[in-house]
């Protein structure tokens, strides 16, 4: 895979005899994703399926993943990771590093208890100083104070919230005045909260 362009507004790259891919999914995992979808289509050419070169190109393009680094407001820009493991917390890590750098996002986040909340706070901790924790709405949920405490320990300035409109709107205020982006993550079970807070 050749790297042609990689920021918020997508990934065109080039794999084996595939030139100039556009992909609109975001997350240096994403451009893998399609090598296999490209492999998979010559595989099914191979065994006869017509699949026309302009049907590959613009159904990835088009492609979309809703709560998987979605930006989902701007001015701010604001982005969404449905993230909730370990793993899945530093990928999306990684991913931010590459598109927005080390400490200059503003997070929003939330986990459950029956997560590994150490390893994921330390992943946050390392690109951002800044962070608002929730309570995800979960009989599993670690509380917003809990899990700020945990931030804390792994050297973020982490202020519990009450709500996630009030996460959101502390976060956002201070993303503006910093010039910063905000990213939420750690929990699938606050998209639908976070969407409608940013939105307010």
């Amino acid at each position: 895979i050749k790297i042609k362009k990689a920021d918020l507004c997508g990934t065109k790259f080039d794999f084996g005899e595939w030139k100039g891919v556009n992909l609109s999914l975001l997350g240096t995992y994403q451009p893998r994703n399609a090598a296999v979808v490209l492999t998979a289509v010559e595989k099914l050419r191979e065994g006869g399926f017509d699949i026309p070169d302009t049907a590959v190109f613009s159904g990835l393009e088009e492609a979309k993943w809703m709560a998987r680094f979605e930006i989902i407001g701007k001015n701010p820009t604001v982005i969404f990771d449905g993230a909730h493991n370990a793993e899945g917390i530093s990928a999306a890590r990684k991913s931010i590093e590459a598109y927005l750098g080390k400490k200059d996002v503003i997070v929003v986040s939330g986990v459950l208890r029956d997560k590994e909340y150490e390893k994921i706070a330390a992943d946050i901790a390392a690109v951002s100083k800044e962070v608002y924790t929730i309570s995800p709405p979960s009989p599993r949920a670690m509380s917003a104070a809990d899990y700020a405490e945990v931030l804390r320990k792994k050297g973020a300035f982490a202020t519990p919230c009450h709500s996630m409109s009030e996460a959101i709107s502390l976060a956002k205020k201070s993303a503006k005045k910093q010039k910063k982006h905000v990213f939420i993550l750690g929990s699938l079970y606050i998209y639908a909260e976070a969407i409608s807070a940013v939105v307010e």
